[in-house]
This record gives C-alpha cells, structure tokens and sequence, in this order.
C-alpha cells in the first residue's frame, strides 16, 4: 500500500506538496464564503429599500438605485452595485451644480 508523497526533499530546498483535493475545497469554501457575504449584504439593502425617497435622497441614492444593486446575481456583491451607481450620482449632481454656477455668473449669457 502506497502514502501519498506530503514532501520531497532536495539537497537544497524541500517542496511541500499538497494535495489537489485541498484546492477544489479552498475554491468550494472561498465561493460560499462570497455568497453568504452577498446574502447578508442583501439582508441590509433590503432594510435600506424601506427609507422613503427623501431619506434615500439624502444619502446620494433613489430608489432605483437600490433596487438594481438588490436584482444582481448572487454571485455578485450587491454593495459594490450601490457604491458605484452612488458615486455616479453624486458625480451628476456636482455637475449639475457647477453648471448652475456657471450659468449664474454668467446671468443666462451665452460665453
């Protein structure tokens, strides 16, 4: 009867050798590890999905928002969803700000 081979040992270095089983379960483990943080991202959007517009508004975001971030995937993290589509909006209101800016200091003339 045969012992799997644990290490080779070199004049200079030894190689530990693992066994290829322990990687498709760091793989299995690291993957369910990523969806119960997804789900429990989910759990907390979903309590955020309750503000009412204005509370949401206050915080960069409409209801659209978290709706988008709550239909991806499970695979996907839900809280990146938000953070991106946040910073564009906050981005679209910056804009909209200079613009109004821009377009008092100027009294509605064209430039």
């Amino acid at each position: 009867m045969s012992r799997p081979i644990e290490s080779i040992q070199f004049p200079l270095r030894s190689i530990e050798l693992e066994p290829r089983r322990h990687g498709v379960l760091r793989r299995v483990a690291a993957a369910l590890t990523g969806y119960w943080r997804n789900w429990r991202t989910r759990r907390q959007l979903r309590a955020l999905a309750e503000y009412s517009s204005r509370e949401l508004s206050d915080i960069g975001l409409d209801r659209g928002d978290v709706t988008a971030a709550l239909m991806t995937p499970l695979s996907h993290d839900p809280g990146a969803v938000l953070s991106v589509r946040a910073a564009a909006n906050r981005a679209a209101e910056q804009a909209r700000l200079r613009e109004a800016v821009l377009q008092r200091k100027t009294n509605g003339r064209v430039l």
